[in-house]
């Protein structure tokens, strides 16, 4: 399946793709502890045909993705793009310590056609701004799918320079913003908004936001 957009055109498909509500599913297993891929491609196809949701976030935190093996993970994501038919856009959690297996699974996810892949800022060993830019960096040189940074307060925290750093990137093209406070989104926003989506995952913030 050819990809939907080039590399240098990823923040402009996303200002239309990755809109309205977006849903992210556990996934199922049988009791022998493989995937029960009926019951994961069901709970997608009933989210979107009775549900009506715009988006859908394949392999996230709720989905439990670090005890998954990456044989698994793309797995899930073949159903995912199977299941869906093309009716609303994608996103693959691509997350891993490791930057070639990033790569790995970003690659896997834009060859089968997925619209997008979402990043966990390394969550053992990054210490200060650089070594998170050169991740997403190596990153995005490697692949042509656009990548949603996901900022959260349990990893290395995206400051909104670091975030206005990494919006040059090419293929960065939004910001899933999973704090509990509405300042860190609100300077996010003055600092790259107008550039990309910036998502907020919390509901406490909601009002604020809005």
């Amino acid at each position: 399946m050819a990809m939907k957009y080039r590399k240098n055109e990823a923040k402009e498909y996303a200002r239309t793709a990755l809109k309205g509500v977006w849903t992210a599913l556990p996934y199922h297993f049988t009791a022998d502890d493989k995937l029960d891929e009926k019951s994961i491609a069901h709970a997608l196809d009933y989210s979107i045909s009775e549900l009506k949701i715009d988006g859908h976030y394949c392999s996230g935190n709720v989905a439990e993705f670090w005890s998954l093996t990456d044989e698994e993970r793309m797995r899930c994501h073949e159903i995912n793009v199977e299941a869906n038919k093309g009716r609303v856009p994608l996103i693959a959690g691509c997350h891993h310590q490791n930057p070639y297996e990033v790569v790995k699974l970003a690659k896997h996810a834009e060859a089968i056609g997925i619209d997008f892949v979402i990043i966990l800022t390394p969550y053992q060993g990054a210490k200060n701004d650089d070594a998170v830019f050169d991740f997403y960096r190596f990153i995005s040189e490697r692949v042509n799918i656009g990548i949603v940074l996901f900022n959260t307060e349990q990893t290395y925290p995206i400051s909104a320079k670091l975030a206005k750093r990494l919006s040059a990137l090419p293929n960065i093209c939004g910001f899933k913003q999973g704090v509990s406070k509405p300042q860190p989104t609100t300077a996010l926003r003055d600092a790259v908004g107008k550039d990309m989506e910036v998502s907020v995952a919390d509901e406490a913030p909601f009002v604020y936001s809005v």
